[in-house]
């Protein structure tokens, strides 16, 4: 099987566009969360210690929450790389159909 440089960069940029939505989300719950700290009346030092402390004690919960979304993503490489060879259109849209399930975190 060849992947041709067209084909490639497609994929690579699935990933990207996942990544950014991702991001963006991300960001949206970190606005949120210090605009809660900031109505509390904590400062930044605070709201990072705070931060912190939530990570820390929720790392495991975080990571179980995730780790099926991800896994089953990963679970998909192989079809994705098949599918390649295969039909590159319908690797393409499985991958860009792949969303995360489960709260942020």
């Amino acid at each position: 099987m060849e992947i041709d440089r067209q084909t490639l960069i497609k994929l690579l940029e699935a990933f990207v566009d996942v990544s950014e939505v991702l991001q963006r989300e991300l960001m949206l719950y970190q606005m949120l969360f210090s605009a809660a700290c900031k109505a509390k009346g904590l400062n930044e030092e605070e709201t990072q210690k705070a931060a912190d402390r939530v990570r820390s004690t929720n790392a495991a919960r975080i990571r179980e929450a995730s780790q099926e979304s991800y896994q089953s993503l990963l679970a998909k490489l192989p079809r994705i790389v098949d599918l390649l060879a295969l039909d590159q259109d319908a690797a393409l849209r499985l991958l860009k159909e792949w969303k995360p399930t489960g709260l942020p975190n």
